[in-house]
């Protein structure tokens, strides 16, 4: 569903990096079919030979990757149709470093749309001293500009910060000066699962990036 998702974008001037990190499943299959059903895209595979987390894998990608733009979707999450062809034109004309939408949430069956999930208006007006409060960028929705990545870093891949690593990622964008852009529609769908432990770890992550 994800890669379908890609595959009907309305921007049609994108590459794929798929990281399997380390799982032995059908995900090479996969790959393969959906490359032969776009010959002229460009796509990658990558199988990391052990486990290594989410920062890593998307590090990983972010690696690979040769565009002006990186936008990143996890596996189980979906693109709309317009997600790369606004988020493209939006940091284009707004001249900004990250654009992200609000997501809309929907279940494990891909039919059910629950609620809309983002920032509310009290945190685009506090930005970006509310991105410190709680992480509203969901991942999926983001789309970072190559430029800015390039002078970011990688995700942080310290054990403190694992399963909150992207909220990491966009605090440190802040602290660097990173320009943000939000979309006033939903370009992107989160596919919804009980939250971990990973809110318990906030304070800790916050403390390590002020020392």
């Amino acid at each position: 569903q994800a890669l379908q998702s890609i595959s009907e974008q309305i921007h049609t001037d994108w590459e794929l990096v798929v990281v399997n990190d380390g799982w032995e499943d059908s995900t090479e299959k996969i790959i393969t079919d959906f490359k032969a059903l776009h010959p002229k895209q460009k796509i990658k595979y990558i199988k990391h030979p052990k486990n290594q987390g989410l920062g890593a894998t998307r590090n990983t990608a972010m690696a690979a990757a040769t565009g002006d733009y990186i936008a990143f979707l996890d596996h189980d999450d979906l693109w709309e149709k317009d997600h790369l062809s606004i988020g493209v034109k939006t940091l284009s004309t707004e001249k900004t470093d990250i654009y992200y939408s609000s997501v809309s949430v929907f279940d494990s069956t891909g039919k059910s749309d629950y609620w809309e999930w983002g920032p509310t208006t009290e945190d685009l007006l506090q930005f970006p001293n509310s991105i410190y409060a709680r992480n509203f960028i969901q991942p999926s929705a983001a789309i970072v500009t190559n430029p800015f990545l390039q002078r970011l870093g990688p995700m942080d891949t310290d054990p403190h910060v694992h399963f909150c690593e992207d909220h990491d990622f966009w605090i440190r964008a802040v602290i660097l000066g990173g320009k943000f852009s939000h979309a006033s529609t939903i370009t992107s769908k989160y596919r919804y699962s009980n939250p971990h432990a990973a809110t318990a770890k906030i304070d800790l992550m916050l403390k390590m990036i002020s020392t």
